[in-house]
């Protein structure tokens, strides 16, 4: 998928008009939409999977979108969320 990198002093702005406009649709068509952001950096420390905050550079983010699965938990699910969450797309 093709995402573009967000520089982390727009991060805020972008998240909050995404998150707006993510409200608004979801009004309109009844789904529900969730985000989460992904970071660009060095990776240290011992764990090298991910890229801390602290020592990002740039981000992109996700867009999940809620699938009924008839309560059974299949898909992508975002971290901390229940429920079944499939990426739509990248910011």
């Amino acid at each position: 998928m093709v995402y573009t990198k967000i520089p982390l002093e727009k991060l805020d702005l972008v998240r909050a008009t995404l998150n707006a406009n993510l409200k608004l649709l979801s009004l309109s068509n009844g789904r529900r939409y969730k985000t989460r952001t992904f970071y660009f950096g060095k990776r240290s420390g011992s764990n090298r999977q991910y890229t801390l905050k602290s020592d990002a550079t740039a981000a992109k983010i996700g867009v999940y979108e809620f699938v009924d699965r008839y309560g059974y938990s299949y898909g992508s699910v975002t971290p901390g969320n229940y429920g079944n969450f499939e990426l739509s797309y990248y910011v």
